[in-house]
């Protein structure tokens, strides 16, 4: 039906959708009330309020209340006053509008020429432009005030959600929910914005991107329907008379009707969305370590290591941000986004360089140690080269400059809590470390220069700390003595006996002392 372009509503699909739109707005005001009702412990002695039709009862007195207001239209009327009616239906409805041509533009301008990818993201903008500011109704505020007045009443009313639904101020919390005479003009402007955005689009490929390149692409069809090719085939020569404003407004309108009143419990418009695993196993050019359990102490002891040695804290910290700045390039590195900047003359090698702050290694620019291509080959290729899914040799190299950045930051405090961890008694595992950084940079002021974090980064060995290498330090053993006093005395706070408590509180006296001796230089 949408590729022929046939009409998806009808009065009776308007009236449903409308019917869903005012109870959807209704439930909302509902399910506030009574929650707020059940918090405050309305109900008589029998029946605590939100048991049986309760929340039914709220719905329908908020449906008869937005009805006697100022409803949205039963039917949407002819010519440039269907953008008044959508207008009423308000924000929510005009979200998903938007989400819908956004998808239509952002989808046909991928594969498009530069000119008309430029002129299809200033469309972008200016649907973005014609949103208007978000009404500032609290429909918890509003609430709040009438439910404390209704349930405030000496003595109490046996009938509290009847006696909320017959207040006053609980109709004017309702009507704060549909768009005020004030809001109506601007939501009708963005409505023919939205609708100049979908003919402009039209106008750009007379067609209807029919035979594009994608041929899974699914904006031709909601472009042909939005427009109302009955034919479906592409155009020849000039397109016809084109479709007016207002045409598209109610073709977009009875889209969404119907995939709310078909699907009711998906989003208006679905939204493509990428899932990135963001962890520790992952690599980059600055170190050789790959997986978590080769960078972070913090496995340790049920993942609770890292709170022993303030050393270890501050290397697992480290390791976070390095490994955190390399997955935000993976996930900021499109291979679409490049792709457009090359065809509009950006030298895309040269500011992937500036970020990363040394050459591309072989495999990015040029053809790898075996012979695979380049990576970013397809920057030069024709218009209808596959695009790859993802970049990981790139997100490596331009990551790597952001990389030294947080590895200058963090090194001198990795250094300074592994010399605070020595002074109390830990073991010198990471005695190399710092003699290598303290002859290089002796005062811990001193910042560190990013190109000289390599060296330094590969010598701190902190991550193959181990308790077994522990075992016999001074820190160790008194950490587990301060452990076993706390334990004595939680104990001995907790037992009724005073054989009990009389034997605890020796245990821990001794613990105090053997710990007090430990914690002696």
């Amino acid at each position: 039906m949408a590729v022929r372009g046939a009409d998806l509503g009808d009065e009776e699909l308007r009236r449903e959708h409308r019917a869903k739109h005012i109870r959807s707005l209704a439930r909302a005001v509902a399910e506030e009330t009574l929650g707020q009702m059940i918090a405050s412990g309305a109900g008589p002695d029998d029946r605590p309020v939100g048991f049986g039709p309760d929340l039914d009862r709220l719905t329908t007195g908020a449906v008869t209340v937005i009805e006697s207001a100022a409803p949205p239209p039963e039917t949407l009327p002819e010519g440039a006053d269907v953008f008044d009616a959508l207008a009423r239906f308000g924000r929510p409805l005009l979200d998903a509008g938007k989400a819908t041509v956004l998808r239509l533009l952002r989808e046909s301008a991928a594969q498009a020429p530069a000119d008309i990818r430029t002129a299809l993201e200033k469309q972008v903008g200016k649907v973005h432009a014609a949103m208007p500011q978000r009404s500032t109704s609290d429909l918890r505020g509003s609430v709040r005030p009438v439910v404390e007045a209704a349930l405030g009443r000496f003595p109490p009313d046996d009938d509290p959600v009847g006696t909320v639904i017959r207040s006053p101020g609980w109709a004017d919390a309702i009507s704060g929910q549909l768009p005020a005479a004030r809001e109506l003009p601007a939501l009708a402007d963005a409505w023919q914005t939205m609708a100049g955005a979908v003919l402009d689009t039209r106008r750009r490929f007379p067609g209807h991107g029919q035979g594009e390149s994608d041929q899974d692409a699914q904006w031709p069809v909601l472009l042909a329907y939005l427009v109302g090719d009955r034919t479906g085939a592409p155009s020849v020569g000039e397109p016809g008379d084109p479709p007016t404003p207002d045409a598209v407004a109610r073709r977009l309108f009875d889209l969404l009707a119907a995939q709310r009143v078909i699907f009711p419990d998906e989003q208006a418009a679905r939204q493509r969305v990428e899932l990135i695993q963001m962890s520790a196993d992952t690599r980059t050019l600055l170190d050789d370590r790959q997986t978590a359990a080769q960078k972070l102490t913090g496995l340790q002891l049920h993942h609770f290591g890292a709170f022993f040695k303030r050393s270890w804290r501050a290397n697992d910290w480290m390791w976070g941000r390095l490994d955190g700045a390399g997955w935000l390039v993976h996930v900021l590195l499109s291979p679409q986004r490049l792709k457009q900047l090359a065809d509009e003359g950006v030298p895309v090698g040269e500011r992937l360089r500036e970020i990363a702050g040394t050459d591309a290694p072989r495999g990015v620019l040029t053809a790898g140690p075996g012979g695979e291509p380049a990576e970013l080959a397809f920057l030069t290729a024709g218009a209808s080269g596959p695009l790859p899914a993802s970049l990981p040799q790139t997100s490596m190299w331009v990551a790597l400059g952001l990389q030294r950045l947080i590895a200058a930051e963090e090194l001198p405090c990795v250094a300074e809590q592994a010399e605070a961890d020595q002074r109390a008694g830990g073991a010198p595992a990471a005695a190399d470390f710092l003699r290598r950084y303290r002859r290089r940079y002796p005062d811990s002021r001193q910042p560190v220069d990013p190109d000289t974090v390599d060296e330094f980064l590969n010598a701190c060995r902190i991550s193959e700390e181990t308790f077994r290498r522990e075992k016999d330090s001074r820190l160790l053993k008194h950490t587990v003595s301060h452990a076993a006093v706390v334990t004595a005395n939680a104990v001995r706070a907790t037992v009724d006996r005073w054989s009990w408590r009389l034997l605890f509180g020796g245990v821990s006296r001794a613990l105090r002392l053997a710990h007090a001796v430990r914690r002696r230089p």
